[in-house]
């Protein structure tokens, strides 16, 4: 049966809550892992060995990242809805056999770095890019809505963590992670391609299709893209330091933190931002790289302050104010390619915009733990972390100097 479009309001509803879960069980998975690694590194006696016990959360951060220009391929060759099917069912088998054959820090970097985070990609990636396919005056909301599962995902499955490892040991509690991540099955088949109008079909068939060539060369020499590549480059090296090394941080401090608190509110904070941003971004779209420079630039300072917080109640106010400000990252993050290359070059760029923060996601982990194995603490590897934030929110301050050549908009919106 094909959509009609007549009930089209009513099945955008139906896509946004789609991806709602989606986000709220694969991220608020994902991003509580770092509670999982504690118990990791004492299982496997790592405790001297940090640096290579956080390779794994930088592949389970990296990789989603890296296979998203495939990722893409795949969902402009078949759709999203395939492409999230057989990711869901990779990302629920994956925390069903961590219970079974990881044995050791290779299988763990097998079964959880590479097939859980292949999982992830495939349906992360069509997860979000269904929001800007079904939406234009309000993509910003519908995107900061449908994110926002992340931030709600991350407050509920922190503590729930906490207590299925608590209650049944890590690896229990991860083929449980499994059963749960499985309902994303039933969100993946609610993304149906969008069927085009006739004079759309039309249209497109009288327009001469470009080549991936034309594409790529379209997309690499728009200067907004490029820093904005630069700029997502610098936040990912250090973006997901506070989850992984946060809980770590504040045992090392002595400070109680019950059921993870710290985390929790990150996850809070986030939900809060993510809506909040997107609707004020809905009526700011001209200044949307303002929004996202300024945010980054805040939670550089702050985390470039954390080190100096003596009080596990400073910190808790440090995890809120750093989830709501870096809510930018997931919610601006097409409507910025969009203003940059238009709705058309979308997946490809957002595919190569996605790669370029796998890499530095991959660098900057292992980088910032081996920085604690050196020093002892986390006190360089948060300063480390904050002077880079700064400097990507301040490098999409030239923003107004770069002007496109290059801004292929799709005519066609829904």
């Amino acid at each position: 049966m094909k959509l009609d479009f007549e009930h089209i309001n009513l099945y955008k509803c139906l896509i946004v809550i789609g991806s709602f879960v989606v986000y709220f069980i694969a991220d608020g998975v994902s991003l509580s892992f770092g509670i999982f690694t504690r118990e990791l590194i004492e299982h496997f006696n790592g405790n001297d060995r940090e640096g290579l016990m956080f390779v794994t959360t930088g592949l389970l951060q990296a990789v989603p990242l890296f296979l998203s220009p495939l990722v893409c391929y795949l969902i402009e060759k078949y759709n999203c809805r395939i492409i999230a099917i057989i990711g869901s069912c990779l990302v629920a088998l994956s925390f069903i056999l961590t219970r079974f054959i990881v044995k050791n820090l290779i299988s763990l970097n097998l079964v959880v770095g590479v097939m859980l985070s292949s999982g992830l990609a495939m349906i992360y990636i069509p997860a979000y890019l269904i929001i800007s396919y079904y939406f234009d005056k309000k993509r910003a909301l519908a995107t900061g809505i449908a994110v926002s599962g992340s931030g709600l995902g991350l407050f509920v499955l922190s503590p729930v963590s906490e207590y299925l490892i608590a209650e049944y040991g890590w690896m229990d509690a991860c083929f449980l992670f499994g059963a749960i991540c499985s309902h994303t099955f039933i969100s993946a088949c609610l993304f149906r391609p969008l069927e085009k109008k006739n004079s759309e079909k039309e249209n497109n068939q009288e327009s001469p299709k470009r080549s991936l060539k034309e594409e790529l060369g379209i997309i690499v020499s728009n200067k907004r893209f490029l820093l904005i590549n630069f700029s997502y480059f610098v936040l990912s090296f250090v973006i997901i330091a506070p989850y992984n090394f946060l809980p770590s941080h504040i045992k090392h401090r002595r400070y109680h933190d019950p059921n993870s608190i710290s985390i929790s509110l990150i996850g809070l904070s986030t939900l809060i931002g993510q809506i909040a941003i997107g609707f004020v971004a809905d009526f700011c779209k001209s200044y949307t790289w303002l929004i996202y420079s300024l945010s980054i630039i805040f939670s550089g300072f702050i985390t470039c302050a954390l080190p100096w917080l003596n009080n596990v109640y400073y910190v808790f106010v440090y995890s809120f104010l750093f989830g709501f400000a870096t809510s930018v990252n997931y919610v601006l993050q097409s409507s910025l390619v969009i203003d940059s290359l238009g709705l058309a070059n979308l997946t490809l760029a957002f595919g190569i915009l996605q790669f370029v923060q796998g890499f530095s996601i991959l660098l900057g982990s292992p980088l910032l733990g081996k920085l604690k194995d050196l020093t002892g603490d986390y006190d360089k590897s948060f300063f480390t972390s904050g002077l880079l934030m700064l400097i990507s929110g301040f490098s999409l301050l030239i923003w107004p100097l770069l002007r496109n050549k290059n801004k292929n908009k799709s005519k066609y919106f829904i």
